[in-house]
This record gives structure tokens, C-alpha cells and sequence, in this order.
């Protein structure tokens, strides 16, 4: 529904025309990605795979590092 133009009750087929809604939805991914990103982490810990443990903990890292997790 987000992509629903109030104005014309279209649907709004080449994205969001607001772009503050754009970065919403941007960050909205995002967070999801982190959630998938620390899923991977532990499950490595539980099930001893150290690479793949630290492929995403150094994922996780630049994540944190970075927009929209970036505390000034």
C-alpha cells in the first residue's frame, strides 16, 4: 500500500516519488539484512563453523559502522 498514490489511486510502478519514504524504506531493508547477518553469526558460533563465523562478524562490524547504525 505504501506505493499507492493518494492523489490518483495509482500505483506507483517506477518506486516511491518521496524520497524521504525511499530511505525509509532503505533503512527498513537494511535492518533486516543486519537481523539475517547476526542469525548467520550465531548459528556459526553454535555449530563451530569459525569461518563462516567470522565472515559474518566482520560483516556485522562494517554494518554497525555505517548508516543507518552510524552513532556521530
Amino acid at each position: 500500500m505504501e506505493l499507492c498514490d493518494p492523489d490518483t489511486g495509482r500505483f506507483m510502478m517506477r518506486g516511491h516519488l518521496s524520497p524521504s519514504k525511499r530511505q525509509e524504506f532503505v533503512e527498513a531493508v537494511l535492518l533486516k539484512l543486519h537481523e539475517v547477518v547476526v542469525a548467520l553469526e550465531i548459528t556459526a558460533a553454535v555449530t563451530a563453523h569459525a569461518e563462516i563465523f567470522k565472515a559474518a562478524r566482520d560483516a556485522r562490524h562494517v554494518m554497525d559502522d555505517s548508516e543507518p547504525w552510524k552513532h556521530s
